[in-house]
């Protein structure tokens, strides 16, 4: 953790994405520390504190705006069964409502594919 707080300190971005993995250990203050500093954008992996890291990450399908970008997030590994796990139906109902974003954090992406995807942007 603290080498973070380094890395941010000494470069002072506006914005820092993350896909998860933060690790059990990490608190409510680890969070607030590094969010105290930049504009935190994260999903949840599979590898969490979850009571700690689901007050700090994007909601399922939520986009936000933050250096001037849009940005999207879905939390989890997509199956079922396990607290980390977003089903495939959760997954492309929250990817359906997102509409149109600059970037999409997801921790793991689906192995099936889902309508559009292949698709690039501006052409």
């Amino acid at each position: 953790m603290r080498w973070l707080l380094h890395v941010l300190d000494g470069l002072e971005p506006e914005v820092l994405v993350s896909a998860g993995d933060w690790g059990e250990a990490m608190t409510v203050d680890d969070f607030s520390q590094i969010a105290s500093r930049v504009r935190l954008v994260t999903v949840y992996g599979n590898h969490e504190s979850f009571p700690v890291v689901r007050s700090f990450a994007l909601r399922d399908g939520e986009v936000v705006e933050a250096g001037g970008f849009r940005i999207a997030g879905v939390n989890g590994l997509v199956c079922g069964g396990a607290e980390y796990c977003t089903p495939p139906g959760r997954f492309r109902r929250a990817v359906s409502r997102i509409g149109s974003v600059d970037i999409l954090v997801t921790h793991q992406p689906p192995s099936a594919p889902l309508p559009g995807a292949g698709r690039r942007r501006g052409g």
